[in-house]
């Protein structure tokens, strides 16, 4: 259910992609600004070391639950609730 996106991925995310709460983590030093090398007047988002942990703490918090929800509900129905999560998901974002 948890689509695992490696580091890398979210290492550099464009500014103006970010959600408003980027602020909050800024101010808590998990993200930093930084001049864009191919934009000259642009800037990115990276995290920084201490952000990266608090992804890798989240995302193993995230794998944990799923366990726990998929031994409550079996697979089959853990398997239903994933294709509803990302049906919603889907209608949300406008992605098919």
């Amino acid at each position: 259910m948890l689509q695992q996106l490696p580091l890398s991925a979210i290492d550099m995310i464009r500014g103006e992609e970010l959600p408003d709460g980027v602020g909050s983590v800024e101010r808590r030093r998990r993200c930093r600004h930084v001049a864009d090398p191919l934009r000259e007047r642009a800037r990115l988002t990276e995290l920084t070391p201490r952000g990266r942990r608090a992804l890798r703490v989240m995302r193993s918090n995230a794998l944990d639950v799923e366990k726990r929800w998929r031994d409550v509900l079996g697979e089959h129905r853990f398997g239903e609730l994933r294709e509803t999560l990302l049906a919603l998901l889907s209608a949300e974002t406008g992605e098919s």
